[in-house]
Parts: structure tokens; sequence; C-alpha cells
């Protein structure tokens, strides 16, 4: 089952990387336009807004010092709140094995800086992939398969207001099986036999709890969430739930923004839906589809897949941000602020698109997902970035662009 998620694909790219004409070449070199002109629900697409170019030549990479063993650091979410005296980044570790990504090795760790974000630290191992059966339907037979339940794409957030003083930090996780047939070297991801989890803990170094089910759909293996995709007709077509992005909002409760995976999975459509706790985590509730992937046709994506979705406050206001795909591309980051955030709708007009000037040559056009901090202008948003350039081996690394948060 395919989901088109960053990772899987960022990783399947590395593994060809050299090969002549890689998944998403684009002929046109340079930042991606956006179709001013590109029909969406009879109307006509809203202007782009400030274009805000971040460049990785020479570029800074994101840097995490004293990491335990040989990894790629992912999907990173930086929580840094405003005049606290430091901030926590936690990102998806995918372990190397002689320089090879192991998908069934996938991890969260966290990170701390205590010099809004010019620096970070590692600190913690916030969960760990963990030997389980090959669920039913996912080895072939005869075969002999291995399995894991791994954790990918974390959200990481401060709740200061949570009356456990053990709860205060949060955790979300997509968490899915992955599964190894011996012979084959492409490990078998099945995002949609997973669940969202939650874990917690009293300060980012930890302890970690364990991690629990938040938000489960029929398939999946989240039994006793918090939260179905049954339980709202907003959410009653969505095949699975994936790259998950939380904040605290301005009102004190918890908001998720999630992918929503509609099948078909080989080829699917994926919409960003909005849930909302108001009691810290304990319930969910749909509040509303504030992008669908039609309206990413209007920031040059293909009109079938809005993705990424991360959300952060700056000033009191509250922020989504959600990356536009095509077929193995993802071409920047579009920043959208809240209209109603009561009701889930964002501004029509970007406040800002991010995105890259990608070389002249650079095989695939990759930049995507982001993640920003109000409390962390030294490190601004962070875009991840894959580059495949002919005959150099693949990068995937998030840059830093140092353009701090609205």
């Amino acid at each position: 089952m395919s989901a088109h998620r960053a990772l899987a694909v960022a990783i399947a790219l590395i593994a060809v990387a050299g090969c002549s004409g890689g998944g998403g070449h684009s002929d046109t070199d340079g930042a991606p336009g956006t179709d001013l002109d590109a029909s969406l629900d009879g109307g006509t697409c809203p202007p782009p807004g400030e274009h805000t170019e971040v460049t990785d030549r020479p570029g800074a990479a994101l840097v995490i010092r004293d990491q335990p063993g040989s990894v790629l650091e992912a999907d990173p979410s930086i929580e840094y709140p405003p005049g606290a005296p430091g901030g926590a980044l936690a990102y998806t570790a995918v372990p190397l094995a002689e320089g090879t990504p192991d998908q069934g090795g996938l991890h969260t760790r966290v990170a701390l800086s205590d010099d809004q974000g010019a620096s970070w630290t590692f600190v913690a191992l916030a969960n760990s992939a963990e030997a389980i059966a090959a669920p039913p339907g996912t080895c072939p037979p005869a075969a002999t398969c291995t399995a894991t339940r791994v954790h990918e794409t974390a959200s990481i957030v401060f709740d200061p207001d949570e009356p456990d003083a053990d709860r205060r930090w949060k955790l979300f996780t997509h968490r899915y099986p992955v599964v190894k047939v011996a012979g084959d070297p492409q490990a078998k991801l099945f995002y949609a036999l997973g669940h969202i989890a939650l874990a917690t803990a009293p300060l980012p170094s930890g302890p970690w709890s364990a991690p629990v089910p938040l938000a489960s759909w029929p398939g999946g293996d989240g039994d006793g969430a918090a939260f179905s995709t049954d339980d709202d007709p907003a959410t009653a077509g969505c095949g699975a739930l994936g790259e998950p992005g939380a904040a605290v909002a301005p009102d004190g409760s918890l908001h998720l923004a999630v992918a929503c995976i509609r099948p078909p999975f080989d080829d699917p459509t994926l919409d960003i839906v909005l849930l909302r706790s108001p009691d810290h985590g304990a319930s969910w509730q749909a509040v509303a589809t504030p992008l669908t992937g039609a309206d990413g046709a209007c920031l040059g994506g293909d009109g079938k897949r809005v993705n990424a979705a991360d959300l952060f406050t700056a000033d009191n206001r509250e922020y989504l941000i959600a990356t536009p795909e095509s077929q193995d591309q993802r071409l920047g980051c579009a920043v959208f602020g809240f209209a109603d955030v009561a009701a889930g709708t964002l501004d029509r007009q970007p406040a800002r698109f991010l995105t890259l000037e990608f070389g002249a040559d650079e095989l695939v056009h990759y930049a995507g997902a982001c993640t920003a901090a109000e409390g962390a202008p030294a490190t601004g948003f962070t875009m991840s970035h894959l580059l495949v350039a002919a005959g150099q081996p693949a990068v995937l690394h998030e840059l830093v662009s140092g353009v701090p948060a609205p």
C-alpha cells in the first residue's frame, strides 16, 4: 500500500540514485511557478502571496550533535515556546546499515536547543521499532518474513495547561507495520494497517510513556483509540490518516492536522483534516478539512495531494503548513493563517510559499515537509530536501532557512 509519503518516496529514490532520469524529473529548472489561472471548485486560485525562496547553495543543514549510531534525520518538528529557556525538536531517525536506510528501524528521537534554534543536541530516544508478527496477508505464501512496528513523522508539543505535569510534553507519530521478505531488498510499508499514536513526558528528555492509539480507521490496528475516522462524516472516507502535525491553539485546545488518505492506495487523494481536543488529548473531534488535494494545484501540485501538515502559532495566531505533491515530487511548503480557528477555515491566500531554487543538475525536484516555531528564529523554517544528481549519492537532509515564523 502506498500513500506517497515523503520518507518512503525519498528512501526509494535514494535506492535508485545514479540511474538516469530519476523519478520526478522536471525539464524546468529553478523554483516552481504557481498557476494562478488554474480552476479550483469553479473559481480562480488565490494569489500565492509573499514568496520566500530558500536555497541550500551554499546552505545550512540541520545538525544534531551527540547522536548515537548512524542515522538519517527526517520530518523534524520544532516546539520552542516563546519565553521558554529552551526548545525541543522531534524527528524520525532512519538507521543506516552500511549506508543503506533501514525502513524497518524507523523511530523517534528528540533534541534540545538553548540558543533559539542555533544549535541542537540529542537528548532522548522517545520510542523504538518493535518486532512483531507479520500481519495477516502481508507475507507471501512460502516466504520467510520479519516485521516491525515503526514510528514515523513525529510532532512534538508543549501543553502548558495540562494538569498532569508528567503529560505536558506530547509526541504524536504514525505507527505502522513494516514487513521484510527474505531475498527482497525493498521493505513493505503498510501505512493503512497502523494508527496515529500519542506518547507523553514531563520533559523533552523524557521519560516518554509507551505510545497509545489516538486515532484509528477501519482496517488499522488502533484498537481503543480516542478517535476513529468513522466518528465523523468528514473523515469517514479516509482509508488511513498520516503525517500528523500538532499545536496548542490560542484558546488552549490541542489541534492535530493529519493527511486523510483516500483510496485507492496505489494512487490516493490526500486532503488535510483538522482534529481538536478540548481536554489535553483525552478526546478528539473532527473540525474541518482546511485543505483538499485539489487546492494543491494552485501551488504547483497535481491537484490530488496536499500532505506533510504542520501547525504552529505566532503572535497568538495559528498557522498551517502543507506541501503540494505530484508523483515523486514535492515543490515547497505553503503557510496559511487561519481565518477562523474554531471553524477550521484558512485565509485563501497563503502568507508565505517556501520553495527552493533547484539546481540544473537535480534529477528530482523534492522539497518539503516544513516546520517552524516562533521561539526559534535562528532555525526558522526547516525544509526537507532530497538531492539527487547524476553520478552522485543521493542526500536527504533538512535545510535551515533562518526565515522566522511570521
